[in-house]
Parts: C-alpha cells; structure tokens; sequence
C-alpha cells in the first residue's frame, strides 16, 4: 500500500480546470441552442472572436484536466472499474473522476488487480508551508554533516586518535571513510557550484574552502594505499593540507551561527555511523 502526494498549488489548478470545464459545457450548449434558433429563423451567423477565444481558453483547461486525471487514474487507479467509463465517455468522464475521487476522494483507489486500496481512504495534500519546512531540515541536517566532515578532515590530532586506536572498532574511522564521508556521502560527487545555486553553501564560506578543497581533491595517498592510515598520517603533503584546512576551518568557525560553530569542534563531532 502506497501514497499519493498532490502539491497543493497543482490541486487549486485542478480545481480550476474543473469549473472552467463546467463554464465550457454550458456556454457550448448556449452557442449551439443560439446557432440552431437563427438557423431556424434563416439567419446565419459567425460567433464573435471574443466568444472564440474564450472557448478556447476554457477547451485548453478542460483538456490540461482530461491528461491529468488520465495520468492519475493510470499510474493509481487502474484496476477500478472506471477505466471502462473513460473509455466510452472520455472528457465527459474525467470531469466526474476528477470530482469525485482526486478532489472530493469519495473511493479507494485501486492500484492492483488484487483490489487492494492505494490510499487507504486518503489521498495526502502536501502544503507548500511543509515543503518549505522540510527543504530547511534537509538543508540544516546537510549542513551539520558538511561542517562535520570538514572538522574531520582538518584535525591531524583528532585523525590520530580515531585512524590509530586499535580498539575503536567503527569503521568510519579511517582515511578512506573520511574522505569517501566528505566527497562521496556529504557532497555526493558534485561541484560546489551546485550547493551555492541552492544557497546551502555561501559563496563566502565556498571563498574559504576552495584552495584547501582543491588539494584535497587532489591527493594520493603515499603508494596509492588508501588503507595505511600510519603512512598517510606522515606523509608530508598530507600533513600540509590538514594543516590548511585547520586555518580554513578557523575561518570558517568565524563567520557561522552559533549554532553551526559546534559542528567545527572536537567534542561536537559525535555523528554516528554504521
């Protein structure tokens, strides 16, 4: 059993749609009434231009709601009874449809030929407050993990005491994790371009960043052994770029929120991995 999500705003739309559809149906059979009592009276006439273009306008609607509801009724409902009244009653049809079971939600859909409902009764309108409530999470959750893997990766001390205890058993504690954390899991192999287009990244913090991130980029590990983690913590151009990132983090830790400033310190960075 599956939801289905429909934004708000493209449920107002449809609703929309809905009435002109109806507008539509009445002023058709208004011009047509019209046209047949003139014909009768042996006069014949054109509809003006201004009735022409709003038909139109009310045809495009109508027929923007006639695909919608055909696309919802396939992709949710398409083992209801209903497909056998698209059928033979097609716009007609998706006027009822839409009213009934996307808008007013007076059925099940049935998404399997078992007939088992889709929706369990409900069909789930998403608020675009709650979108927008969601996107700030995600990006605040992002956020933590970013700053979280940079204080990860510009700390030689905290690097030995995590990659060289032979007792801590998490496997996160490692060069490899560590980067693979930082470019892989946090940045997910995109440029920071991406991340600035979004506005989860400034372009200030980016300006910080941006050299240390480069040479990080670039760096291979002594005899291409990511595992040694002994060896890369001596290696002298490692050494050199954590050293860099440490001056980078200073400055980053500056210009934050109080809120994010913990993320950057030893005692914060306390995330959990499996």
């Amino acid at each position: 059993m599956t939801n289905t999500s429909i934004s708000k705003p493209l449920l107002n739309f449809l609703i929309i749609c809905f009435w002109a559809s109806i507008v539509l149906f009445v002023l058709q059979i208004i011009v047509s009434f019209r046209t047949f009592f003139l014909f009768h009276l042996g006069i014949e006439t054109e509809p003006h231009f201004l009735i022409q273009a709003i038909l139109f306008m009310l045809s495009t609607l109508w027929i923007f709601l006639f695909f919608y509801t055909l696309y919802f009724f396939f992709k949710n409902d398409r083992y209801s009874k209903s497909g056998i009244f698209f059928f033979f009653f097609h716009l007609i049809y998706a006027l009822i449809y839409f009213y009934r079971v996307i808008w007013q939600q007076k059925r099940e859909l049935v998404g399997s030929y078992k007939s088992e409902p889709v929706l369990d009764k409900s069909i789930f309108i998403e608020s675009a407050e709650n979108e927008e409530i969601n996107e700030v999470e995600q990006k605040e959750y992002w956020r933590q993990l970013w700053l979280q893997s940079i204080f990860e990766l510009s700390s030689i001390e905290y690097q030995r005491i995590k990659w060289l205890d032979s007792k801590n058993d998490n496997p996160h504690c490692s060069f490899g994790e560590f980067m693979n954390s930082y470019f892989n899991d946090t940045l997910s192999d995109f440029e920071y371009s991406h991340y600035i287009n979004i506005y989860w990244v400034s372009r200030q913090e980016y300006e910080i960043i941006k050299e240390w991130h480069a040479e990080l980029d670039k760096y291979e590990a002594p005899d291409n052994d990511d595992y040694n983690d002994e060896a890369i913590l001596n290696d002298k151009k490692w050494i050199r770029i954590v050293k860099k990132g440490e001056q980078a983090r200073n400055k980053l830790f500056e210009i934050l929120k109080k809120t994010e400033q913990k993320y950057l310190m030893d005692e914060n960075n306390k995330t959990d991995y499996i």
